[in-house]
């Protein structure tokens, strides 16, 4: 490590901060005098968005700071700890750019590899080094000064370069990966929609739509369904809704082995977030028979208006977790319906809905729905048969979604482990630039 020097992230990149900006001087159009103001909601992963932005007149902007390629864009400021030092490297910015006064650009120094120094700012160390600023400070803020001080060992050039590419390569790894998961979502989407409206036939195929064949289908009060289905009141098909008790807690999560109460945030339709919960102190406040158990199908009772009546089934469990008067559960009567098809019913636009509607309170932060209003919610019902078939092939797809998040996940944890190896020198690159060297032009 003989070539690497010691020295500060502000001997690789200098800080300049974003532009300050009235809500009168917002423009409304794309012209030659506007420049795209980018914010934290911008800064993502280690890249930067363009999402959603704003425009500023260009008289307000210093040429110092429009964002150059090469960039780093960084968040400076936020009502959470965690959020402040994100970063993000701006890339292919076709139109003028800036960032706002709660963050900062970060340019790269004529001798520092612009990629390499993005990757500092995604460095554990850089994220420790942060945490200790901020450590005791009721005020979530950082200066320029603050970053810069960052202490590094600093390669050459050549292998910043190469150190910069390793990780760019795996970068490219996760963003398809990532890619492919939103595309098995949409796919997903879609043919939850067409299996919950049309069906499986007795093929094994999708049945035709009702402009390809309307005499496989009925009217209803739900709109066409196959003429083998029915609509019900959910109600009809349970065996009852049990509910827990909401005692006084401390809201911290319960230790290991003990006992806790449900938040209404861990019913999530993505999934069962066991952390979401508070210690249950007194034993004498713990009632077993309120304990959730694996595959249970819960619901909440009361919640903000886009979350009041989320379920989800309960995959990833943890005992001694009790349910909270605000999360129910449903068991259903399973001679008539399939508890995972309910679940798939409860996500559709028709049941939110009827849910939205039936939601009381009125305050605009967290509304209610009875018990009385989820059972006389309208779902459509196939033939246990089918319902089977449905379950199975969302099932099928929902498994092929969880084996790319959980290779997304390793490749983030590879890319962690790889950057500490990389950007402290304690994994050297060095054998592959000789190689390179030794390679006739």
């Amino acid at each position: 490590m003989s070539e690497w020097m010691r020295g500060s992230l502000g001997e690789l990149a200098s800080g300049v901060r974003g532009v300050s900006y009235t809500p009168n001087q917002l423009q409304r159009f794309m012209s030659p005098e506007t420049v795209v103001l980018l914010r934290s909601n911008n800064i993502k992963g280690g890249q930067v968005n363009f999402d959603n932005v704003q425009l500023v007149p260009s008289h307000i902007v210093s040429n110092e700071q429009l964002a150059q390629h090469g960039d780093t864009a960084v968040c400076m400021s936020n009502g959470s700890k965690a959020l402040v030092g994100k970063s993000g490297r701006i890339e292919g910015n076709e139109a003028p750019c800036t960032v706002g006064a709660f963050c900062s650009i970060f340019r790269p120094h004529t001798h520092a590899d612009e990629k390499f120094v993005s990757y500092i700012f995604q460095s554990g160390a850089y994220r420790r080094h942060l945490d200790i600023i901020l450590a005791g400070s009721a005020i979530n803020n950082l200066r320029n000064s603050d970053v810069e001080a960052l202490s590094l060992e600093i390669p050459p050039r050549q292998e910043q370069r190469l150190i910069a590419h390793i990780l760019d390569t795996l970068d490219s790894q996760i963003q398809k990966t990532e890619a492919l998961i939103a595309k098995l979502e949409k796919v997903k989407e879609g043919l939850l929609h067409d299996l919950l409206t049309r069906g499986i036939d007795e093929n094994g195929q999708l049945r035709p739509s009702p402009e390809q064949a309307p005499e496989l289908y009925k009217e209803s009060p739900l709109g066409l369904i196959p003429i083998s289905w029915h609509f019900a009141a959910l109600g009809s098909l349970l065996d009852k809704i049990e509910a827990g008790k909401s005692p006084s807690c401390p809201d911290i999560p319960a230790p290991s082995g003990e006992w806790g109460v449900l938040k209404v945030s861990a019913v999530n339709p993505k999934g069962f977030r066991s952390t979401e919960n508070k210690v249950v102190e007194r034993k004498s406040l713990v009632v077993e028979g309120y304990e959730v158990k694996q595959g249970d199908l819960l619901i909440t009772r009361a919640n903000t208006p886009d979350l009041v009546g989320a379920s989800c089934i309960v995959e990833e469990w943890t005992s001694r977790l009790m349910l909270s008067d605000k999360t129910l559960r449903l068991v259903e009567n399973p001679d008539l319906v399939m508890r995972q098809y309910i679940y798939h019913s409860l996500q559709q636009s028709y049941v939110r809905k009827q849910i939205s509607i039936a939601a009381t309170g009125t305050s605009m932060s967290m509304k209610n729905i009875s018990q009385g209003a989820i059972r006389t919610l309208s779902i459509i019902v196939p033939p246990i048969a089918e319902q089977s078939a449905i379950c199975k092939r969302v099932a099928a797809i929902s498994k092929r979604i969880s084996h790319e998040q959980s290779k997304v996940s390793k490749l983030y944890q590879d890319k962690a482990g790889l950057m500490d190896d990389l950007l402290t020198g304690r994994v050297r690159v060095t054998p592959l630039i000789d190689q390179a060297q030794a390679t006739p032009a």
